[in-house]
Formats: structure tokens, C-alpha cells, sequence
């Protein structure tokens, strides 16, 4: 049995397609989309937090994400 993560360090969970949830240390969640750049360089983006946005929610703006990268591979606003 893997050992529980610690609350003093960042944790994910993936519900796929490059969406995570992203817990601090300090218990703030939110949604978090990977992706790569033009570039092939690795970038993330910060949806929303896990109370304003739904999953759902979180999963229609990493499509709409990924669709934006398919058609103009520039980066879209809100990488961090």
C-alpha cells in the first residue's frame, strides 16, 4: 500500500486529457490544464478553482484549449 502524500506538498490528481486537480499545501484546489507550446516546450494553465468550476466546466475549457492549440498553435492567454 503506497503511503498517504504529505500536506506540505503540492499534490495532482488527472482525470485525463491533461487536466488535473492541483491541492497546495494550504488546501487551495484548482483545475490546471498541461499542454505543449508551438514550441513542443511544457506549459500549464490555471482554470479555475475547484469551487467556481465544475469538472465538467473544467473539461469543456481544457477542450476548448486544446482546440484553440489545434487551429493557432500560439499560446493561449493564462499559461503559467
Amino acid at each position: 500500500m503506497l503511503p498517504a502524500p504529505s500536506c506540505a506538498t503540492k499534490s495532482r490528481t488527472a482525470p485525463g486529457c491533461g487536466l488535473y486537480l492541483s491541492v497546495e499545501p494550504t488546501g487551495t484546489k484548482s483545475w490546471v490544464q498541461r499542454y505543449r507550446d508551438a514550441a513542443g516546450k511544457p506549459k500549464r494553465r490555471k482554470l479555475g478553482g475547484v469551487n467556481r468550476m465544475s469538472l465538467a466546466a473544467a473539461r469543456a475549457a481544457a477542450a476548448a484549449t486544446r482546440h484553440r492549440i489545434e487551429v493557432n498553435p500560439t499560446d493561449p492567454p493564462g499559461e503559467t
